[in-house]
């Protein structure tokens, strides 16, 4: 039953819902990019999750908590585009870099200087009221 759900939602995005605008008559979803980084950085999260709950040392840790950031920030940053319906490239770029850059920045601060449970927990808050409330 699983799989039949997967064939069907890899069909409908591989044939019927082309990522390039092909023409007027045929069907386009702006977001369908967004979707697919989206989906890569879950996989990724996911993995780093469970290598981390297997094998508990400070780089599967750091992997895993610098994954699930990317992961809420990125659903932040559909939550935006699609919430405000940007569609232009350029008005993308200029909502998520901004994003991105603070999702940079409060990595490298965990990494490199204080890796603080609760500077993440309330970054994370943070970013999942604002995911609520766009």
């Amino acid at each position: 039953m699983h799989l039949e759900g997967l064939v069907s939602f890899l069909r409908l995005i591989c044939n019927e819902l082309p990522q390039k605008h092909q023409g007027k008559r045929s069907p386009y979803y702006e977001y369908a990019i967004h979707w697919t980084v989206y989906g890569i950085l879950a996989i990724n999260s996911w993995f780093w999750s469970v290598i981390f709950h297997s094998r508990d040392v400070v780089l599967t840790e750091r992997m895993d908590y610098c994954s699930a950031i990317l992961v809420i920030g990125y659903s932040l940053i559909i939550a935006f585009l699609r919430t405000f319906h940007i569609k232009s490239e350029m008005a993308q770029v200029i909502l998520v870099a901004p994003i991105i850059l603070f999702l940079i920045i409060h990595m490298l601060y965990l990494n490199l200087f204080n890796f603080d449970y609760a500077n993440i927990m309330i970054c994370d808050q943070a970013n999942g009221a604002s995911f609520v409330t766009s």
